[in-house]
């Protein structure tokens, strides 16, 4: 079962529903993303599968893979630092679990 919480920002959770990513991202008028994981979410290949969604959308992709649990502010401010640099209009967290609050903090 797929669920959706509306609000600023749409959270999207359940079986089955990183496969609508890049659909979602296209709907809010998304054309260039930055995508928020870390090292071990990229060793899976489940970073790679989103960004691919995302790129299959026509909206390009660009990462900041050094986030951490619990990550120091330092970190949160780097990433919030890049995403303005590259002037991204959307973040998103590619987790299993916990980097929507250090997502949120770089937004």
């Amino acid at each position: 079962m797929i669920h959706e919480i509306q609000g600023t920002p749409p959270i999207l959770f359940g079986v089955g529903s990183s496969e609508q990513t890049g659909k979602k991202a296209k709907e809010l008028g998304c054309k260039k993303v930055l995508c928020v994981f870390g090292k071990n979410v990229k060793k899976t290949g489940f970073a790679d599968r989103i960004m691919d969604l995302i790129k299959e959308e026509g909206i390009a992709v660009v990462t900041y893979n050094e986030v951490v649990p619990d990550p120091p502010d330092d970190m949160i401010e780097k990433g919030a630092a890049f995403a303005r640099s590259e002037k991204v209009d959307g973040i998103i967290a590619v987790s299993y679990t916990h980097l929507t609050l250090p997502t949120k903090r770089i937004v």
